[in-house]
């Protein structure tokens, strides 16, 4: 038995995601369409009016923001980025990463992640209700409404490796800890793991444990029904609070679920259940999004379904998002592409795995703790 300590790293950095604030302009299915947007605004005798009524924004906004300098950094192009984000779970879109087209860029999360070998949990410091399913993984840099669309539930980003800022940034700028030292000294990154929680951490457990077994322990945890249970009222309304037994071995046992837990959600490792294949000959065009509880499919049109999808994994919501629904909602209208499909039939194994894994986590954080 192990006697629970709740600890919360006051002092490692995260981030917001990045924020459009002008997704219909911004981001993209499809890269080439975004280089046609930036072909469109650079082009000569352009009118600002026409553009802001194609594109559903203002001409100009209370950010600072207006189209006319979107227009002037078009045609500066090749130098305005296309880059692809972690947009919803399970998906990722092309955005036009330039402060002339989005609201904020946040370079901060951004140079942490992508060309990064790299990972960051995303979670939310508020709930604007409970109850709390707001934790997912990232393999690169994302969206402010990466699991959520409510004002309260931004996306932050907690990358597991810190990279060393610009060889301009300030000492202050540099200690990261507020220890008083450049923790890059002689590195090439470091743990993103503030250096008094690691000291507290590794004499509780007796052992030093890698970054990533952290991630998995606190991604299991995060995922314990007990947990989100018994914290509930924190959760509503600041960071997670993360207890810790003194038992070693109910760490190890929660951090490999949890890394299992991880890999599944970056689908490096998609469990393969012979659910939701694909059925039916058509054009593959998403007219409608419904399951249908007679034989448990996703109907996408008169012809098309995803079959064998358990009603638990249709109904599975990450944040804000009912998963499935809204990956398919995002696309009513278009035509699915060879790859989007496949996605879905791994993300409904993957969220039948989900709820297996949550339930051996839940036991083994009820083991772990169930002397606290």
């Amino acid at each position: 038995m192990a006697r629970a300590v709740a600890h919360r790293s006051n002092h490692a950095p995260a981030f917001f995601g990045i924020l459009t604030k002008r997704d219909a302009l911004a981001i993209s299915f499809v890269r080439a369409e975004l280089h046609q947007r930036l072909t469109e605004f650079a082009k000569a005798g352009v009118l600002p009016a026409d553009l802001a009524q194609k594109y559903g924004v203002p001409e100009a906004d209370k950010d600072s923001w207006n189209i006319q300098a979107a227009i002037e950094s078009a045609r500066k192009a090749p130098t305005v980025r296309i880059e692809l984000e972690n947009f919803r779970p399970f998906e990722k879109r092309h955005v036009i990463y330039d402060r002339a087209f989005i609201a904020r860029p946040n370079h901060r999360i951004f140079d942490q992640l992508i060309d990064r070998d790299n990972l960051a949990l995303v979670c939310v410091r508020a709930l604007a209700n409970l109850p709390f399913h707001h934790a997912f993984v990232a393999d690169g840099a994302g969206d402010q409404h990466f699991i959520s669309t409510r004002t309260k539930e931004g996306g932050q980003f907690f990358p597991l490796y810190l990279y060393p800022p610009s060889a301009d940034a300030t000492p202050a700028k540099r200690d990261l800890f507020g220890t008083g030292t450049d923790p890059f000294a002689g590195r090439d990154r470091i743990e993103n793991i503030a250096p008094a929680f690691r000291t507290w951490l590794d004499a509780r457990l007796g052992v030093v444990h890698s970054p990533e077994a952290l991630l998995g322990y606190i991604y299991a945890v995060l995922h314990a029904p007990a947990y989100r249970t018994a914290y509930a009222d924190v959760l509503r309304s600041d960071f997670p609070r993360i207890p810790f037994p003194e038992d070693n071995a109910a760490f190890v046992a929660l951090a490999a679920l949890g890394e299992g837990l991880v890999a599944a959600h970056l689908l490096r490792s998609v469990p393969k259940r012979g659910l939701g294949g694909y059925t039916g000959k058509g054009d593959n065009r998403v007219e409608t999004i419904d399951w249908r509880a007679v034989d448990s499919r996703i109907v996408i049109n008169a012809h098309q379904t995803f079959a064998d999808v358990p009603q638990a994994v249709w109904a599975f919501t990450i944040g804000g998002y009912q998963v499935l629904r809204q990956y398919l909602k995002a696309r009513k209208g278009r035509v699915l592409t060879l790859d989007e499909i496949e996605n879905v039939e791994n993300v409904v194994n993957v969220l039948a795995f989900t709820i297996d894994r949550m339930a051996e986590i839940d036991a083994a954080y009820i083991a772990a703790f169930a002397a606290a």
